[in-house]
């Protein structure tokens, strides 16, 4: 890998979501660097330090790409500070690209962003659902989760203050749900991990056996052998996006389950769900 020096030590580096010889890594220094060999080098392309464009950077926030869209990235431009009044130690916002780094835009709303995520897009916008966790207008806003679904224009806080739960910290991110319109989730300040729908914000429950019954599951070659409580137990089956691809009831002690239906869709996650909603036993696949 050439191209990359020690400001970019820190930085994530992120895939273009529709072409997958691009790379993007944006340093410290708010340079953005781009491969189109895979990764093999990369070389600079634009800077989120710009002062005829009013763009400066002072994050180490996520940059975040588009799903379906080649070439958009979207980056915070402030660092928060949660031992500031305001929560603040800067003001410089968000930015967006559309092609693949080179120009960036500021939006004129925002006046402060550390994080921010692309969710599914609201039925009739012609773009994705955008969230951040900063300040929208000026000083006189409330720090918190804001959503917009006209792509910049306009922003809705979807938290209030009794649910600020410290802010990002050191996971810095606040990500949409790309299949459920308005589900957003955002790391916190030793508060684990939370999401939220329309009208609701609440913490993802920790993984627990129950408390009575071991389950189990094994496979073997193309078959997955479960073990589970008696009762109307589900077994879902989910691709590293997250999504629901394949599901069946386990009613039975003992349970035989082809795999057959999954092969193709490389790693998968099956996880046994009880009556009640409780998590029995959860396995990674691998399904060439």
């Amino acid at each position: 890998m050439t191209g990359l020096d020690g400001q970019a030590q820190y930085a994530k580096i992120v895939c273009d979501p529709v072409n997958a010889n691009v790379f993007y890594v944006l340093d410290q220094q708010g340079v953005l660097k781009r491969s189109t060999d895979k990764g093999i080098s990369f070389v600079a392309v634009g800077s989120l330090q710009d002062n005829s464009k009013n763009l400066w950077q002072a994050s180490n926030g996520l940059i975040r790409t588009v799903p379906g869209r080649e070439g958009h990235l979207w980056a915070p431009l402030d660092q928060p500070q949660t031992w500031a009044s305001n929560g603040m130690y800067s003001t410089n916002g968000l930015a967006y690209s559309e092609d693949g780094g080179e120009t960036w835009t500021r939006l004129t709303t925002v006046h402060s962003a550390h994080a921010v995520g692309i969710g599914k897009a609201a039925e009739g916008a012609d773009y994705e659902t955008i969230y951040i966790w900063g300040v929208i207008g000026d000083d006189s806003s409330p720090l918190g989760i804001y959503r917009s679904i006209d792509k910049g224009a306009t922003w809705v806080r979807i938290n209030d203050d009794a649910h600020q739960y410290g802010g990002p910290g050191n996971g810095k991110f606040v990500q949409g749900d790309m299949n459920v319109y308005g589900r957003v989730y955002m790391s916190t300040v030793g508060r684990g991990l939370v999401y939220g729908n329309i009208g609701a914000l609440t913490s993802i429950p920790a993984f627990t056996q129950h408390p009575s019954f071991v389950a189990t599951m094994n496979r073997i070659g193309s078959d997955l052998f479960v073990t589970a409580p008696s009762g109307n137990n589900q077994l879902l089956f989910f691709n590293i996006k997250g999504k629901i691809i394949h599901f069946q009831a386990i009613q039975n002690t003992n349970t035989h389950v082809s795999l057959s239906p999954l092969a193709g869709n490389g790693v998968v996650f099956a996880r046994l769900i009880s009556e009640s909603g409780n998590v029995l036993a959860q396995k990674k696949l691998v399904m060439p």
